[in-house]
């Protein structure tokens, strides 16, 4: 998938050029968190990733994750994001996976990529 259907890619196609999440492979920082929503009355996980590749680095964030799944991960072999919401699924929008060595993936009902300006990452 490209970039372009991912809310937020006006800016890394800005810095980066064309790209799509698989040019980026380095896994630099995963972050789960859980939280409670209120207007759902339900406990929701969103996710953080951060990968690097020889462009710069860029941060997928993720919410109301279903179904994820994590291994252990240091590198990507091909991570893509895919915009599912044509299939009408409840509260699941967008399906990311590393599909070659399959070491994540999930739902999420809301997707976003930005570049990422941690200097350290």
């Amino acid at each position: 998938m490209a970039l372009t259907e991912i809310p937020g890619h006006e800016k890394v196609i800005a810095k980066f050029g064309a790209c799509t999440p698989h040019d980026f492979k380095e896994v630099r920082i995963v972050q789960v968190e859980t939280y409670y929503e209120e207007d759902r009355e339900s406990f929701e996980k969103s996710v953080l990733l951060v990968l690097r590749g020889p462009k710069g680095a860029i941060e997928f964030r993720f919410s109301n994750v279903t179904d994820f799944k994590l291994s252990n991960i240091a590198f990507l072999g091909s991570f893509d994001v895919s915009d599912i919401r044509a299939r009408q699924l409840e509260r699941r929008s967008f399906y990311f996976e590393d599909y070659e060595m399959g070491e994540i993936s999930g739902y999420a009902e809301q997707a976003h990529v930005a570049v990422c300006e941690n200097a350290y990452v």
